[in-house]
């Protein structure tokens, strides 16, 4: 028992991390880089407006998308129901 527990113990350090070398693959870009923190307050304000209207417009998109989608589903079922019956 003590010796597998040594050899467990030997092969446990002599192990490498798959972790240990992890490199970035490819160039990876988000765009440009743009510091907001030296802007004025004016600045600010504009792109906190420009910010909420971006955040409602996709709000608009989504809940289009949800009162669209729902009839057409329950649309789909009935007509697959009316089919399946006859």
């Amino acid at each position: 028992m003590i010796a597998s527990i040594k050899a467990n113990n030997a092969q446990r350090a002599s192990r490498k991390s798959s972790y240990g070398d992890l490199k970035s693959f490819g160039s990876v870009s988000y765009g440009e880089l743009i510091d907001h923190k030296k802007m004025s307050p004016s600045d600010f304000a504009a792109f906190k407006a420009d910010l909420l209207q971006k955040k409602k417009a996709e709000s608009r998109k989504t809940w289009l998308l949800v009162l669209i989608s729902i009839p057409t589903a329950i649309g789909l079922i009935y007509l697959m129901g009316y089919v399946i019956a006859g």
